[in-house]
């Protein structure tokens, strides 16, 4: 289209000239020939503004930041969440055919139903459209064809029909996942026990104090369960191995909701945190958690006691020590 303008100028500039000469010629005045020049410069500034409209629309599908070599994900999708276009790349990245994404529902074929944080993605476009604002950058987890997870960053633009409302949003992603995985491997390290794959002390204790806090704040129900493994009777050699402890942490699992917490605080010591969680509604997690641990000590034939206690939060507790003191007093087997 710009060497068509180009061209077309060329052939405006030729025709002043000749117009100029043949004005020269039949002696008209000069504010009649600046006349046709100023509507030749109108038509100039007409033609500029339609290659820069062209631009504008064509920008909103593609960021002219981006390098020429570099591979773009590109999805249009209506206000439901309903791919209506996508780009050759996309359907490479995701391994879909055209026909396989259009008129699809993006969640779900190539974004989970459930994120990795449990949050439920099927609301997603509905929270874009009522707030497009918010998400004009964002990240998320995505999934190709074969079910491969991977993580996209996404950059979208909506677009309003003559009443306002949102009639399609266009999304352009880039693949992060390398970038996520180094992420999520420093976090690992930073966040999580190495043997036993729950939270280290220090990331226990910090989630136990915001939690206490905002049970305080808005009066909520706040227990706390705390876990040993010792050797039993006279018995002087520990029997507690890496190995088992993964068990133990395994089965402290199970027990517990998503919504609760669960990290080591020592070699042998376990600790619980169970949001909005009365002291009287411990007990059942109690004798689960303590058969679960029996019956792990007795296959693996070990000669060990488990203690396990629980606390919850007093009107004197501000922070979670005096909390996980009480617990570590009463244990019992």
């Amino acid at each position: 289209m710009s060497l068509v303008i180009i061209i077309f100028l060329s052939l405006l500039s030729i025709t002043l000239m000749f117009l100029l000469y043949s004005m020269y010629k039949k002696n008209k005045k000069i504010p009649d020939i600046l006349k046709n020049i100023s509507n030749l410069k109108d038509i100039n500034q007409k033609l500029k503004q339609e290659l820069e409209n062209e631009r504008t629309k064509y920008k909103k599908y593609v960021d002219f930041s981006i390098p020429t070599q570099s591979k773009s994900i590109i999805v249009c999708v209506d206000a439901g969440g309903v791919i209506t276009s996508t780009n050759s790349y996309a359907e490479e990245f995701y391994g879909f055919l055209k026909k396989e994404m259009i008129g699809r529902l993006a969640v779900g074929l190539i974004i989970p139903l459930m994120d990795s944080k449990h949050n439920d993605m099927r609301e997603l476009f509905k929270r874009i459209a009522e707030n497009p604002k918010i998400y004009i950058d964002y990240e998320n987890e995505g999934m190709k064809k074969g079910g491969e997870k991977v993580w996209i960053s996404w950059t979208n633009h909506t677009v309003h029909d003559e009443n306002g409302a949102v009639k399609e949003i266009r999304l352009v992603g880039f693949d992060i996942t390398p970038k996520k995985q180094i992420e999520n491997e420093m976090l690992a390290l930073s966040s999580y026990d190495q043997v036993t794959d729950v939270y280290n002390k220090n990331n226990i204790m910090e989630i136990a104090n915001n939690e206490l806090k905002r049970a305080i704040r808005y009066s909520r129900a706040f227990s706390i369960v705390v876990l040993r493994v010792q050797s039993s009777g006279l018995t002087l050699k520990s029997e507690v191995d890496d190995d088992f402890l993964k068990k133990i942490a395994d089965a402290c699992k199970t027990v517990t909701r998503t919504s609760d917490s669960i990290g080591r605080i020592s070699d042998t010591e376990f600790l619980i945190i169970l949001p909005e969680t009365p002291i009287a509604n411990v007990s059942l997690l109690l004798h689960r958690l303590r058969s679960k641990i029996n019956r792990i000590i007795s296959d693996e034939g070990k000669s060990l006691d488990v203690l396990i206690s629980a606390s919850d939060q007093k009107y004197t507790d501000d922070n979670i020590d005096p909390i996980i003191t009480r617990a570590i007093n009463h244990l019992k087997i």
